[in-house]
């Protein structure tokens, strides 16, 4: 008989035979060799008593006898579709994650847990060998520095961390990091002794120094990869980070921040959120009275080339416009019955502020087509938002 058990003190989940568990704690052999540990599990040998002792919870208990493809024949839930090749495919995790709730979450929980592990970094990239493919994995780090993919903002990263105290958080962020000159940018420089030349440990120490910084800037502008951030902000993410050495300037990370590409748009997850959610800030309805009606004001600054919001209606085709048109009696049949924002935002041909952007993104398995309002220069609070209709009958 064999037990599928998460050893407390560690946080890693393992298949132990039943003779190894007594009294809510379980040996475990100290080889550093996984295949020998496999090995005498497959066997269910008889424990060691100088094996360590952990703390453990039995999660299932399994009577049959173990299969000599441990851990394969083990009953796992029914999951499909990994490792993920793609990040159009984790996008779809994503959404099948918030769909399905905790139903789906947990047998992933399930799922993914039985990959084991004897420590936090051999748990994690099992389980990150099981969740994506190397060439996936190439594209995403912890933060979403230089360009990519930001793991910490996905659902799935509980997967990952549901079993990590959360003190060990850093751990799971430097196993996912690409190897580089400096793997923590919260991390402390090597020693100015370390053993070599006075000259080359300086050297070594200046350099590490050097890619800390870069790391620590890349990080402060792409965690504000969508609007513009005041120095008020920057500062307040520094101090919550505690660096209070070899970091830039908050006035700095403004004057460094560069709006998202539309890449990056398509795939962030909080654009996402809010396009889904209508979750959008800084934005409120005036009216403005007759003749002009409804319209959108700021209530915050929005920097050139910030993400403001979402148009929220059909994308629509000409010949599907020149059809409408034709058949316009007042109301406009592409607009969905939903008051936002975005379609709130009045025309402007000679004063516009925001333009759109179409974009695609995957909603509920299926790609759609979403009109997003950039803006074109800085906005101040209380300025009204306009927009170059660029149609109207003569168009067509």
């Amino acid at each position: 008989m064999y037990h599928i058990v998460d050893f407390l003190d560690t946080g890693d989940s393992e298949v132990v035979p039943s003779s190894w568990v007594k009294d809510g704690r379980s040996l475990w052999p100290p080889f550093k060799v996984r295949e020998k540990c496999n090995r005498v599990v497959v066997r269910g040998d008889p424990p060691d008593e100088s094996w360590p002792s952990h703390t453990i919870r039995i999660r299932a208990t399994k009577t049959t006898e173990m299969q000599t493809n441990y851990p394969h024949t083990l009953e796992v839930p029914d999951v499909s579709g990994f490792p993920l090749t793609s990040l159009n495919e984790l996008a779809k995790l994503e959404e099948s994650i918030a769909a399905q709730g905790d139903i789906y979450r947990r047998k992933l929980v399930t799922y993914f847990g039985l990959a084991g592990g004897l420590t936090v970094k051999e748990s994690v990239w099992r389980i990150m060998t099981k969740l994506m493919t190397n060439r996936l994995a190439k594209q995403i780090n912890w933060r979403g520095l230089n360009g990519k993919y930001a793991f910490e903002q996905l659902v799935i990263k509980d997967v990952v961390l549901i079993r990590i105290d959360a003190s060990n958080k850093v751990l799971v962020y430097r196993h996912i990091q690409l190897p580089g000159a400096v793997e923590d940018f919260t991390g402390q420089p090597p020693s100015k002794s370390a053993g070599g030349t006075k000259s080359e440990d300086r050297a070594l120490y200046d350099k590490w120094r050097a890619s800390q910084y870069a790391l620590r800037a890349d990080y402060l502008v792409g965690y504000f990869s969508l609007r513009r951030p005041s120095a008020t902000k920057v500062a307040r993410l520094i101090g919550q980070e505690g660096w209070t050495t070899n970091c830039p300037k908050a006035e700095e990370v403004v004057s460094m921040w560069k709006p998202a590409s539309k890449q990056k748009v398509e795939t962030d997850p909080y654009v996402h959120h809010c396009v889904a959610e209508q979750a959008w800030t800084g934005l409120a309805i005036k009216d403005f009275g007759p003749p002009k009606g409804l319209g959108v004001v700021a209530t915050r600054n929005f920097a050139s080339g910030d993400i403001v919001c979402d148009y929220h209606g059909n994308v629509i085709t000409a010949s599907e416009g020149r059809s409408i048109m034709e058949d316009l009696n007042g109301e406009a049949g592409c607009h969905p019955l939903i008051d936002t924002f975005g379609r709130r935002i009045n025309h402007s041909s000679k004063s516009a502020n925001v333009k759109p952007i179409r974009c695609k993104m995957t909603f509920n398995r299926k790609e759609k087509d979403i009109v997003l309002f950039k803006a074109l220069k800085n906005i101040t609070v209380d300025e009204e938002l306009k927009v170059d209709y660029g149609i109207n009958r003569k168009s067509f």
